[in-house]
């Protein structure tokens, strides 16, 4: 009997270090998701950023919008995935950006 019962609480131990594992395993995972979309938001700022400053470089102000941007530098937005922010500061200062992941919709 007493052989029994130990084997039991052996079992229990090593079930209960491998949900805590598992739980572990899940969060790291869910941490680097969170990671990756914040990644994504900052490399999108500095590619407005980027053409902003190729705006300014060649016509010597920094564009009104990013609509500018779209249509006389190329850059490809996101508007169904990303709220974007742009705010000119006046024709020399470099405006403020950010960029917001829109909440996930059910085909994420």
């Amino acid at each position: 009997m007493e052989g029994k019962k130990k084997y039991k609480i052996i079992g229990y131990v090593i079930g209960l270090i491998a949900l805590v594992f598992i739980a572990i395993q899940l969060m790291s995972i869910d941490n680097f998701f969170d990671n990756n979309k914040e990644a994504s938001n900052t490399s999108i700022e500095n590619a407005i950023r980027k053409s902003a400053l190729e705006c300014y470089a060649l016509e010597g102000s920094f564009p009104p919008s990013i609509k500018y941007l779209q249509k006389n530098y190329g850059l490809i937005v996101n508007e169904d995935a990303y709220f974007y922010h742009y705010e000119p500061n006046g024709s020399n200062i470099l405006p403020d950006i950010k960029v917001l992941r829109k909440w996930a919709t059910d085909n994420e």
